[in-house]
């Protein structure tokens, strides 16, 4: 009996049932299903060529459309699309494998979101303001000082933290750890510089024009706030100020920079520096702290008799920089330990006046009427005069450099 004549195609040398071309490709490109069985395709008018005579030319046929594969350059196909299994939520290590709504996809694994202000970082999560091995970016370190300091990261730049006595570079970016020191006041050039720092006596010393003056029961020799050998000056005893009598002083631009400590047994009403050009102008420049048991508590600034409340507050017991900046035009600004606090309109068109300069009492006429009650009850530093407003960055440096030890 012929294969024809059970059903099979009689040019077919293969039996392997079928339903579609697809299964027949594992036997062989060219076959194809054909009633039911797998075999070769049946030939077409196309297949066979008659150039002239009886000879005959058969044409081998070909295994019809393919598909071509994606180029998915160094992803994955997924069907037709090209996808990351490292970062895909939809395809998280493998095609079709998608990470739950509360989960993201991380290294090829589905992992828990970070929540507000983190962001994931090598399956962690990662607050990038203010962490040195992730400042900014993933990944990207803060490099160390090289001595006296680490690596620190704020509001995702990096920066430098410093032991004390030391202080980060003046560059826009710290980068090193250095000594701490009152020289940086020297630039820009001060007007006036008292450091505090005399050996004894009741000599008070000005660096700059080397203008003499006097102390009256201050504690000289006392810890500073710069350096291990620094010093500075104790005006506790209810008699205490220093004064000195100075020919000029800055009247249209100003700024003026010290390191203050205020003890919380004094006074509440401190007096920081007094500034009398005569009896009628015994305030023709004053600073004085209120403390928290007055009703108005912080820095308040007289110039020519006007007076202004700033609100500007800082601790008891602990050394701070404090500087305020003014011009006739009216502006006052107030910084504390490099940054500024307050801008506020104040004394516009005045112009301050030289004469007495008394630190650590109120003056009440031309080089006293003092009350025990408005002493410092505290310590200074330094205290530098420009006859300009310094900027920010200016003050952010100095108080850098000054600002050492607690």
């Amino acid at each position: 009996m012929s294969l024809a004549a059970c059903g099979v195609p009689e040019h077919s040398l293969m039996l392997t049932p079928c339903a579609a071309d697809l299964d027949c490709e594992p036997l062989g490109a060219a076959l194809r299903c054909r009633d039911g069985y797998c075999g070769e395709p049946e030939a077409t008018d196309s297949d066979t060529d008659t150039d002239s005579g009886d000879a005959t030319t058969t044409v081998t046929a070909t295994s019809g459309p393919t598909t071509t594969p994606v180029d998915c350059q160094g992803l994955s196909a997924c069907a037709d699309e090209c996808v990351d299994l490292i970062a895909d939520r939809d395809h998280c290590g493998a095609c079709f494998n998608a990470c739950p709504s509360d989960q993201v996809c991380t290294s090829g694994a589905c992992v828990a979101a970070c929540g507000e202000g983190t962001s994931l970082c090598d399956g962690a999560c990662i607050d990038l303001r203010g962490d040195p091995s992730n400042c900014g970016f993933c990944a990207l370190a803060c490099p160390p000082p090289a001595s006296h300091g680490v690596a620190s990261c704020t509001f995702g730049s990096c920066a430098v933290d410093c032991e004390d006595y030391y202080a980060p570079d003046r560059e826009v970016a710290p980068t090193r750890c250095d000594p701490c020191t009152a020289d940086t006041l020297l630039n820009p050039a001060p007007t006036y510089l008292w450091r505090f720092d005399e050996d004894g006596g009741d000599a008070l010393v000005e660096d700059i024009t080397g203008v003499a003056g006097s102390y009256h029961d201050v504690t000289l020799q006392q810890p500073g706030a710069t350096a291990p050998d620094d010093h500075g000056a104790a005006f506790t005893a209810e008699d205490a100020h220093a004064l000195v009598t100075l020919e000029e002083f800055p009247s249209e631009a100003l700024t003026i920079e010290l390191i203050v400590k205020l003890e919380g047994l004094a006074p509440p009403e401190r007096s920081i520096l007094s500034l009398a050009a005569n009896d009628e102008f015994a305030n023709e420049l004053l600073l004085v702290y209120q403390t928290e048991d007055t009703p108005i508590p912080g820095l308040d600034v007289l110039m020519e008799n006007q007076g202004l409340s700033t609100g500007v507050t800082f601790p008891m017991d602990a050394w701070t920089h404090l500087a305020i900046s003014w011009s006739t035009f009216g502006v006052l600004r107030v910084y504390v330990n490099g940054a500024r606090e307050r801008t506020l309109a104040f004394a516009a068109g005045a112009s301050v006046d030289p004469g007495t300069l008394v630190f650590g009492q109120d003056q009440d006429w031309l080089g006293g009427g003092f009350d025990p009650t408005q002493r410092l009850g505290g310590s200074l530093d330094v205290v530098a005069v420009y006859d300009r407003v310094l900027d920010d960055l200016e003050i952010a440096a100095h108080a850098r450099a000054l600002h050492c030890a607690e």
